[in-house]
């Protein structure tokens, strides 16, 4: 980041003086970034993390590279030892998001809005991403919910969409949440060497609720067994639902896909695609949260 004035420099200069040792370490950062208006640096991304709402909506948590600490502004002397910016990229630049998982380097300029930095100009100056084989469990929309081996992930594909029981190679960002931001995706032959044999043979999707994981996605089927009132968190509505097979009977928090749990009745059959174990530290219970990026099937 260069200053091209004294005048920057003396904004950074006050910011820190009055603020050190009244504020976090973070919140320092951000108000020196505050202090610079228009922002141009480099950095090593630390956290991705995607939001699926009306729109898709990528956060990339960025630490600025060690050219651009406070020492090279002459502010050697503070206690700020490296500073951090979210940067907030939707629409035409989520196809940049889809090379970008933590460990890449990037390149932004642009201005805040609130606690976010919306970029004018980004640049992937080193790409991360991974490649996944597996099936396609379930879709909808942008979205899918991509079985491999024993690992469940939710999808979203920027370009184009696939169909349930496709067998596919994908490439693209890994994001918090195990959801990844797909860039690429392949339709397998039968004849593509490594398939996972797994998929020839069918193998059921679903992990049986008495053999739930400590964390992670799963896809589970089963009965539904209790239905809770809906409820208000801050500006949104969730419910909950109890679902049961033959091994165990397990919590679902549905933060997505209220218009099910509205259809829902006892004894009818759910499958839920890609939903997110917890386990409470207090009591040892699985709960099956049920995000925008889950799939839910009344059957």
């Amino acid at each position: 980041m260069e200053l091209n004035n004294i005048r920057s420099l003396r904004k950074l200069r006050s910011v820190v003086d009055r603020f050190e040792g009244v504020v976090d370490e973070e919140t320092l950062g951000l108000l020196t970034l505050y202090a610079l208006g228009e922002v141009e640096a480099r950095g090593v991304v630390r956290k991705v993390r995607l939001f699926f709402r009306k729109d898709c909506k990528a956060l990339i948590e960025v630490e600025l590279e060690s050219q651009f600490e406070l020492k090279n502004f002459g502010l050697a002397d503070s206690k700020l030892t490296s500073i951090r910016c979210t940067i907030a990229l939707d629409g035409n630049m989520m196809e940049k998001a889809s090379l970008i998982s933590p460990g890449s380097v990037v390149e932004f300029s642009g201005k805040f809005s609130g606690d976010l930095l919306k970029p004018e100009r980004l640049e992937v100056l080193k790409a991360k991403t991974v490649k996944l084989r597996g099936t396609v469990a379930a879709n909808s929309g942008e979205l899918f919910c991509l079985f491999t081996d024993s690992y469940c992930f939710c999808c979203y594909c920027i370009k184009g969409s696939v169909s349930p029981g496709t067998e596919v190679e994908v490439e693209g960002a890994l994001a918090e949440r195990e959801v990844i931001i797909v860039r690429r995706v392949v339709e397998l032959e039968e004849n593509d060497e490594g398939i996972l044999k797994y998929l020839n043979e069918k193998s059921n999707v679903f992990t049986p609720i008495g053999e739930l994981p400590e964390s992670g996605r799963v896809c589970v089927s089963g009965r539904i067994s209790g239905i809770g009132e809906l409820r208000k968190y801050r500006n949104s509505e969730y419910a909950s639902l109890h679902i049961s097979d033959e091994t165990g009977r397990v919590r679902l928090l549905l933060w997505n896909g209220l218009d099910v749990y509205r259809k829902a009745d006892i004894g009818d059959r759910l499958e839920v695609f890609g939903g997110r174990v917890e386990r409470s530290e207090k009591t040892g219970e699985k709960t099956l949260h049920c995000d925008e990026f889950t799939i839910l099937r009344l059957c």
